[in-house]
């Protein structure tokens, strides 16, 4: 396994963990958390679809 793809899934298992624990303090936080992993998701995608495209 290379290590770009391990950090990746380091990442999206703590990503996760944090995720889970908030949503158990504060759901609220959850909701933010989420919407903020949403608008990430979708400024890399395009960023990606931008640089392979253009």
């Amino acid at each position: 396994m290379s290590a770009e793809r391990f950090r990746l899934i380091l990442a999206i298992c703590l990503i996760g963990v944090s995720v889970a624990v908030m949503g158990a303090v504060n759901p609220l936080l959850l909701v933010l958390a989420l919407l903020a992993g949403c608008v990430w998701l979708l400024w890399r995608l395009a960023r990606w679809a931008w640089q392979r495209f253009h």
